[in-house]
């Protein structure tokens, strides 16, 4: 999804995060219950694997799907995250890398990549009950996958801190109980697509992406623009 750099000065910036203001009273009195958020840990469950139909697709990394990579789907682990996967029926085991989302079956934790699945020994049955164990990156360990609403992005630094105040003040006029014990609102310092740095303002993070949901739902019924983002974590 390409970025523009809102222009919001002055009187509208201040509709604007009234506007933000109500979302959140909104979402405070929903009660939505936030949950730890916790770091990739050692999983047994069914997996699947995906292949032909699925080749040269683009992946949520963005990276361009090709069946022939050792690389898997997981739901939640971060994108980027080496993982054991070993086959309980057969002990074949693999080292894969997570570069997409899925899959979305619930008895299944991990869509293989045709190439892991063949080396698993698993193609012909489709599916394999298996064990993951994400693996450490050059001595650290995997990342927490959290999600954020952004409601802003600027091309420059200082428009997007005085956004930040404005709508952290907001959010705080009934005492903080607008925000979750985690929550913030804060600056992500990112490239955009021409290589220039963008602040873009968000809110969180959430464990689960259906909590940022609620709140950016409820930013675009009152005609802001805001989008759940995927945030990684370092762990603790």
């Amino acid at each position: 999804m390409s970025e523009r750099t809102p222009r919001v000065q002055g009187t509208s910036r201040g509709r604007a995060l009234r506007r933000a203001l109500v979302a959140l009273i909104a979402l405070s009195a929903a009660g939505c219950a936030t949950q730890t958020m916790q770091p990739p840990s050692k999983q047994r469950g069914v997996a699947s694997w995906y292949g032909p139909g699925f080749h040269g697709q683009a992946t949520a990394s963005g990276e361009t799907y090709d069946q022939y990579d050792m690389t898997a789907a997981h739901r939640t682990w971060p994108l980027g995250t080496r993982a054991r996967v070993t086959n309980q029926e057969n002990g074949r085991s693999c080292v894969v890398r997570i570069n997409d989302r899925g899959p979305f079956v619930d008895d299944r934790i991990l869509d293989l990549s045709y190439a892991a699945a063949r080396q698993l020994g698993m193609l012909q049955g489709g599916t394999s009950t298996v064990t993951i164990e994400p693996l450490s990156n050059d001595g650290r360990p995997p990342g927490i996958v959290a999600f954020a609403v952004q409601v802003a992005a600027f091309g420059d630094q200082a428009h997007a801190d005085a956004y930040r105040r404005d709508f952290g003040q907001l959010s705080e006029l009934r005492g903080g109980s607008l925000r979750q014990p985690r929550e913030k609102v804060y600056v992500a310092t990112g490239g955009g697509n021409d290589g220039r740095p963008v602040y873009r303002v968000r809110v969180g993070p959430y464990a689960q992406r259906d909590e940022a949901q609620i709140l950016a739902a409820s930013l675009e019924r009152r005609g802001m623009r805001a989008i759940v983002v995927e945030e990684v974590l370092a762990s603790r």
